[in-house]
């Protein structure tokens, strides 16, 4: 495989990372060694999809963190939130000191509030909670949620399959969302069930998806690690990250798509 050849985003890639050491990057001086985003590209196989095997003491603890065989369903997510609230698996979706991610006047606004209740209880939205949730709720972090044309949207990056309910089953009650990164949880909300990639050419689209609209199984965590990757960087250069930070890994990701 010649990754120059393969890889139309490889020269941009390159500009943006010339301290990065990889024998496919032209500013570099390396001769032998690829850089792990490009190691990635030539390692991975798509025809047999992205297998990642589970060593045995990691599949018992895994169980472990569910409380074992024999408790009802409810009992099990329970213990598994439990046993995860603090652990290290959530500590980047965790606020310091316990803080409401909301802005400050939106947590304090009462047509806030009475939006919240409204969709919890299954309401439909007036014509004022739809222009409210047009010009959208913001976060203490300075992005901006907006639900438009029956669709949620961060900092203008499309939120895929994520309803009202869900997003304020999240949002809407303060105790439940206080300490918690909402914008990320909402990235990763929509990363779990990905779009079939309709952008890619149909021989590409039967590969991932076969003729169902959702993606096959193994290619599910690949499509899903990809397109949190891909909005989570797109939301954060809206923000405060630089384009030489944030376009090489984007072009990793498209690579890896196309």
């Amino acid at each position: 495989m010649i990754l120059e050849k393969a890889s139309p985003n490889l020269a941009f890639m390159s500009s943006s990372v010339r301290e990065t050491p990889c024998v496919y990057n032209p500013a570099s001086d390396e001769g032998y060694h690829a850089c792990e985003w490009c190691q990635s590209m030539i390692d991975f196989e798509p025809r047999k999809g992205w297998s990642i095997q589970i060593p045995p003491e990691e599949h018992e603890r895994a169980m472990a963190l569910f409380g074992g065989p024999g408790e009802s369903s409810k009992k099990k997510w329970k213990t598994l939130m439990n046993n995860t609230s603090d652990s290290e698996h959530v500590s980047w979706a965790r606020l310091e000191n316990g803080q409401d991610p909301l802005a400050e006047h939106v947590a304090s606004s009462n047509e806030f509030r009475l939006l919240a209740d409204s969709v919890l209880k299954g309401n439909g939205l007036s014509a004022a909670q739809e222009i409210f949730l047009q010009e959208g709720i913001k976060f203490r972090d300075g992005s901006t949620l907006r639900f438009l044309d029956s669709s949620w949207s961060l900092n203008g990056v499309h939120l895929h399959g994520l309803s009202l309910y869900t997003v304020f089953s999240l949002l809407g009650e303060g105790d439940k969302r206080m300490g918690w990164d909402i914008p990320a949880l909402l990235l990763l909300a929509t990363s779990v069930m990905p779009e079939r990639p309709e952008h890619l050419p149909r021989a590409q689209r039967r590969r991932f998806a076969g003729g169902h609209r959702g993606l096959r199984s193994p290619y599910r965590p690949l499509a899903g690690m990809l397109l949190w990757l891909s909005n989570r960087l797109k939301v954060d250069r809206t923000l405060a990250m630089e384009s030489s930070e944030c376009v090489p890994m984007l072009a990793w990701a498209h690579d890896i798509q196309t």
